[in-house]
């Protein structure tokens, strides 16, 4: 059915341009290399727990010049996960982060692990909307397996998705197994990728990342953001993002 609402999801994949700037992209779309996510969790790391933040961010950038060397060479059929991992650290990592919270450029400092929130309004889980196939977005996605989640760093009035952004529904509360679960079924109906979306992704990094930790299907992800993220957040976001589609709001 989709091909005929968008017949240009059909013809973008025969699109010499579009295949050239997303070459990544349509790689791991068409399984002919890992998710970045998959690379992640091969990539092997000898002790987490015990270590503080500082020490945990040393050993990350270790790993991700592990990670870079081996992500263009990983063929998907050899790829063994380890454990712990290098998507493993990330999770440490963010978790930490929530402890006194600068997943975005606001930098509340709020301790979500304790249940206190922010202007996101976020607390520890993902909380969503709703999940399906999309058909609106670019040609390149369609048809993309979107999560809508709840809350947002912005309070734009102009929002499509405002009732989602601004907590006017009350959504519900998801493990990252249960939506995990519901993302490799989509993609063995033949979704192309898993769009991170809402409201924002961006508060919700923690649960995302423990999203990624349980996929089993080889899926591009798509980080659908405000782009208010913080500097910390995009080095957790490398290294498990094979796409990012940001949405810059204001400018001059």
């Amino acid at each position: 059915m989709w091909r005929i609402i968008r017949p240009d999801a059909v013809e973008v994949l025969y699109n010499a341009k579009a295949r050239a700037s997303l070459s990544h992209y349509f790689s791991v779309m068409e399984n002919k290399k890992p998710a970045k996510f998959m690379v992640s969790r091969a990539i092997e790391v000898e002790k987490i727990e015990g270590l503080d933040l500082e020490e945990l961010w040393k050993l990350h950038e270790e790993k991700m010049k592990e990670f870079k060397e081996a992500e263009e060479r990983a063929p998907l059929i050899k790829l063994k996960e380890k454990t712990p991992n290098l998507l493993d650290l990330k999770v440490e990592i963010a978790k930490k982060l929530m402890e006194s919270c600068i997943l975005c450029e606001h930098r509340c400092k709020v301790n979500r692990m304790a249940g206190q929130r922010g202007i996101c309004k976020a607390g520890k889980e993902l909380v969503v909307s709703s999940m399906f196939d999309h058909y609106g977005e670019e040609a390149e996605l369609v048809p993309s397996f979107t999560v809508f989640t709840l809350g947002c760093s912005f309070k734009c009035l102009h929002c499509q998705n405002y009732s989602i952004s601004q907590w006017l529904e009350k959504g519900e509360e998801m493990t990252p197994e249960e939506v995990a679960e519901s993302v490799d079924q989509a993609r063995r109906n033949g979704s192309r990728n898993l769009n991170c979306v809402g409201g924002n992704p961006d508060q919700y990094l923690y649960s995302w990342l423990r999203v990624f930790s349980k996929l089993k299907e080889n899926i591009p992800i798509v980080w659908n953001s405000n782009a208010y993220y913080s500097y910390e957040q995009s080095l957790l976001l490398d290294g498990v993002v094979d796409l990012y589609l940001l949405d810059f709001k204001y400018g001059n």
